[in-house]
């Protein structure tokens, strides 16, 4: 999955960057709004991780333009502010999802499962071949009944797979 992290704070990006790409995904980053305005267009992006809190502005405004150009991209808000009240206020302008800072990356990467799996309306995309079981949505992959560790390249090859099943020989 291709996604846009729009995260001021260059340590947390990177780590955030890092950790995605070796699960497999492509992860493009920009530290302020007009960065991630420059990226809307470049690709399609199958989610946004949008801080709240940029250094030209508020990611908030930002999501009205999200909805407009990327109307089946969920977005994330990434965040310290964490009264209900600003929970709200972040879900009710349009975002798909909102998680506060500090928080561990695996739950980052379940809740991208979960708005992914909303967005696409399907359970969750498994493949399956003789003796082997792929489900993107959970991130889980099985052999011969056995639980297998995957790197992110291979998520990669896997994802390819998946979404090609007609590819597969």
């Amino acid at each position: 999955m291709r996604v846009l992290l729009i995260e001021d704070d260059g340590p947390l990006a990177r780590a955030l960057s890092t950790f995605m790409v070796a699960r497999g995904f492509v992860c493009e980053r920009a530290e302020s709004l007009a960065q991630a305005r420059a990226f809307l267009p470049v690709a399609r992006w199958g989610a946004v991780l949008l801080d709240w809190q940029l250094p030209d502005g508020e990611g908030l405004s930002l999501l009205p333009e999200l909805r407009r150009r990327l109307p089946d991209s969920p977005v994330i808000i990434l965040t310290a502010r964490d009264q209900i009240t600003d929970r709200i206020q972040g879900l009710d302008a349009g975002a798909d999802d909102y998680l506060v800072k500090p928080f561990d990356p695996e739950e980052l990467l379940a809740r991208l499962r979960a708005v992914q799996r909303r967005a696409s309306g399907a359970e969750s995309a498994v493949l399956r071949l003789p003796g082997l079981e792929i489900d993107l949505g959970r991130g889980t992959v099985v052999a011969d009944g056995v639980p297998v560790e995957v790197t992110g390249k291979e998520w990669t090859l896997l994802r390819v797979l998946a979404s090609r099943p007609d590819r597969i020989h």
